[in-house]
């Protein structure tokens, strides 16, 4: 895994990869899909694996829980402001 690290608005210390768990969508990973015609229904495609580059980039701000009495911290998601 990347070396992670989060500095959270209220802390004084910055969370490292081994206090973070992150939301696999947030990570480069690859998937096994089947996609289908709209007009072939019924039609059984051969599986084709796809590659998602969503890994965090430095600077962006994500939404963060804690858990584990402040042990461990989840990363759900990037924040996004409009």
């Amino acid at each position: 895994p990347p070396e992670v690290r989060i500095r959270v608005d209220n802390m004084t210390i910055e969370l490292e990869s081994e206090d973070l768990i992150v939301s696999q969508y947030l990570t480069s990973h690859k998937r096994l899909v089947k996609i289908r015609e709209a007009s072939l229904p019924n039609s059984n495609p051969p599986e084709m694996e796809i590659e998602f580059l969503n890994e965090l980039k430095n600077g962006d701000r994500v939404i963060v829980a804690s858990i584990n009495n402040g042990q461990n911290f989840v990363v759900f998601d990037r924040e996004e402001n409009y």
